[in-house]
């Protein structure tokens, strides 16, 4: 599997609120998307967010990077020789780790396609699911509980909470949030390196005081202050996790050595890519330092890499990729999770707070997107909204299905639209052939059922639909030892042509 050709591309994707911290306020996100083609037919994706004001990466630095230094290393080059390719990767260029990091991640998910294995099982398979907290931008007080309810609301029981931004108001907001938010709900802070060292002490140990139960602290100092980062973690009472700081494995094991925080943020904008955060994950086991696997305003690609990383590794015991959740529409199709729907359908219907797992299990017992011919039923159980004790409440596939609608017609929606797009040959071809479902939503129930009677053309779900993508993609690869050379070439070089 050689690699003949890089491919650039850019989206912008609305955020539902402007996105607020102690550095920046960002009001969409903007990626620079990669594609690696190779001479199999095999594709790898990447993606890469311009944050400037951390990574110092802009969109055209991005992109300069890849076209002029990182895509003419590659190309040409064997996806099979791995680790030569990433060596030559990070060593083509310095710094530019938002550039690396999106090729990396595309080289990853040729790497799994080659050997027909997904990344996360390359890596360790440590787990299968992982829940992400959602950040709660800086605003005035208000403003922010307004923000921390909605989330709740949607089904997320960890806010990850912005200060740093007007210090002497950072323990009335959490203040504010910890009063109106359930008990039970876990809140991290992230300063964004917004204080100083004395003054962070101060503002965390004030809110310990006052009862705030602060699960730790992000980057409450400036990213190249490890000493000052080292002073607030031997004198606060509230843990200090390691962001901005760690730019790279040699900055973790740094401050691994020193002591310097008590867990460690992995983001693979900042340290390159999947190849660099495991030496970052080896390095926190050897040290006994827990870490979290973060992300920038990114997309769901770039995400979707973090989570196999999340998903190899024990060590990585927190998570923070909300970028995808914080958007208002998803630029990406596939992929479709109907969780939310379901969390904010039990609320809404019986007062009953469910969580992510709770709503997974439902949607696979009894969830559909056409109505089913004999009813099923599930029984939720999850916190009744109005006492904060423990309910149950039976649920019916009808209304599993009825929560999930709005998503369900989304989907059938692009289809139609994607096929109004399609020249007029293909359509006929895909008429003549019919519509494939891939991917682990094609398994709810009806959905088959629902596109076909809206597109007037025959439906099936594919063969292992969670793993036949790249299933296929390893047949293409053995496919190429039935490819027939055009004999009579004098010089040698042959083209080939491929046989089905």
């Amino acid at each position: 599997m050689k690699i003949t050709e890089v491919r650039l591309g850019l989206i912008s994707v609305p955020l539902r609120v402007p996105f607020k911290t102690a550095l920046r306020s960002v009001s969409s996100v903007e990626d620079v998307i990669v594609e690696i083609h190779t001479d199999t037919g095999a594709v790898g994706y990447g993606e890469a967010p311009p944050t400037g004001v951390i990574t110092g990466d802009t969109t055209g630095a991005i992109i300069g990077a890849i076209r002029d230094h990182i895509a003419k290393t590659i190309i040409g080059r064997d996806v099979d020789d791995f680790e030569d390719l990433m060596i030559a990767l990070n060593a083509c260029i310095q710094k530019n780790t938002s550039a690396k990091a999106a090729v990396d991640m595309a080289l990853w998910d040729l790497y799994g396609q080659l050997y027909k294995i997904p990344v996360y099982k390359l890596m360790g398979g440590a787990k299968k699911s992982i829940v992400t907290d959602i950040t709660i931008s800086v605003n005035d007080p208000e403003e922010m509980v307004r923000d921390a309810l909605n989330a709740i609301d949607r089904g997320y029981d960890c806010l990850k909470v912005k200060v740093g931004k007007e210090p002497e108001k950072d323990i009335a907001r959490l203040s504010a949030i910890r009063g109106a938010v359930p008990k039970e709900t876990c809140i991290r802070i992230d300063a964004n390196q917004g204080w100083t060292p004395k003054e962070a002490v101060r503002i965390l140990n004030g809110m310990q005081e006052k009862g705030l139960d602060i699960e730790f602290v992000e980057q409450p100092v400036k990213a190249h202050d490890f000493e000052g980062l080292k002073y607030v973690t031997e004198r606060s009472y509230v843990p200090v996790l390691a962001d901005e700081s760690v730019f790279s494995p040699q900055d973790a094991l740094t401050i691994m050595q020193m002591g310097a925080a008590d867990l460690v943020n992995i983001k693979l904008m900042k340290c390159g890519g999947l190849y660099n955060a495991l030496k970052i994950a080896s390095a926190a086991e050897v040290y006994g330092v827990e870490c979290m696997i973060g992300c920038m305003l990114e997309a769901k690609i770039s995400v979707n890499a973090a989570v196999h990383l999340a998903c190899a590794k024990q060590i990585i015991t927190r998570v923070d990729l909300d970028g995808p959740v914080l958007c208002s529409e998803d630029p990406i199709l596939g992929g479709a999770v109907f969780n939310e729907d379901i969390i904010k359908y039990a609320r809404r219907k019986f007062d009953l707070i469910i969580g992510e797992q709770t709503a997974e299990a439902a949607k696979c017992a009894v969830g559909c997107a056409f109505p089913l011919k004999d009813i099923e039923k599930y029984e939720l159980r999850g916190r009744d909204e109005r006492n904060g004790l423990p309910a149950k409440v039976e649920v019916t596939s009808d209304e599993i299905g009825e929560a999930m609608l709005e998503s369900v017609v989304k989907v059938v929606h692009k289809i139609q639209s994607v096929l109004e797009e399609t020249p007029p040959e293909l359509t006929a071809d895909i008429g003549n052939a019919g519509i494939v479902l891939t991917g682990g939503g094609a398994k709810l129930r009806g959905l088959d059922t629902l596109i076909s009677k809206q597109t007037k053309m025959r439906v099936r779900i594919a063969e292992e639909p969670e793993d036949c993508v790249i299933l296929g993609a390893g047949r293409a690869v053995q496919w190429i030892d039935s490819v027939k050379m055009d004999a009579g070439k004098e010089n040698g070089n042959v083209p080939l042509t491929a046989y089905y």
